[in-house]
């Protein structure tokens, strides 16, 4: 199926998804999973664009909680914030079969930092963090991983490509 635009939606199923883990001096845990949403490609053997989006949930110990407010987690919110060290992070590659399982893709995302925001809540309490960094992303054909060559920076975690 072509777009408008000329790129041409490549068919995917999901072989893997995971969800990424932070946890922060505070007992806070943030987890973080990253959804592929769509693989374009503009011609049969043009580059591909992969569009995610990232959900989070934070758990944060009781006295740490607030009021439930208007705030979605992971967004970046402008109010006041400050950095927060991550003290045990897990972060996991998810998996995909493209084009009718003749090629694999692995995409994980990578935290360079997180930040919390003052005195935001989302909808059940829980203080509001928003995790900065990159996806990576590699392409291989099913036969040969060592052929895998890695695609940085071609998605952004809410779903606009460059």
């Amino acid at each position: 199926m072509l777009s408008r635009d000329g790129l041409q939606s490549v068919p995917f199923d999901l072989l893997h998804e995971a969800w990424n883990e932070y946890t922060f001096s505070d007992n806070v845990i943030v987890r973080l999973r990253l959804i592929l949403m769509a693989v374009l490609q503009r011609y049969e053997f043009g580059p591909m664009t992969f569009e995610t989006k990232k959900v989070t949930v934070v758990s944060a110990p009781e006295n740490l909680r607030g009021n439930p407010g208007e705030f979605e987690q992971d967004a970046n919110l402008d109010v006041p914030r400050w950095e927060c060290p991550i003290l045990i992070r897990q972060e996991k590659w998810n998996e995909y079969s493209l084009a009718g399982g003749e090629l694999i893709s692995k995409i994980i995302f990578i935290a360079n930092k997180a930040f919390k925001f003052e005195n935001a809540f989302d909808k059940y309490g829980q203080p509001v963090y928003y995790m900065d960094g990159k996806i990576l992303i590699k392409v291989y054909e099913k036969r040969n991983e060592s052929s895998a060559k890695f695609l940085e920076g071609v998605t952004h975690p809410e779903g606009s490509s460059k």
